[in-house]
């Protein structure tokens, strides 16, 4: 079984989620859903260069463990 990262980060995002991103930006919900399916290949595509190498996956690690981050979206 292959697991896309990319299916499950979308799933993450709820329809919660955009409805509130729609309003704080004034936008329709379809476009602002339109727009984060745009959006998060390339986040995570920028996440995986940064990954990449291991200066960029230790800035990644310390950005993780001094922001406060709990595992949730």
């Amino acid at each position: 079984m292959s697991l896309n990262l990319l299916d499950l980060l979308k799933g993450q995002i709820g329809s919660q989620v955009i409805k509130q991103a729609s309003g704080f930006l004034g936008e329709s919900e379809s476009a602002t859903q339109s727009a984060m399916n745009g959006i998060l290949p390339s986040l995570l595509g920028g996440l995986m260069s940064n990954a990449s190498s291991k200066s960029g996956a230790g800035a990644l690690l310390d950005m993780l463990g001094s922001g406060g981050f709990d595992g949730n979206i």
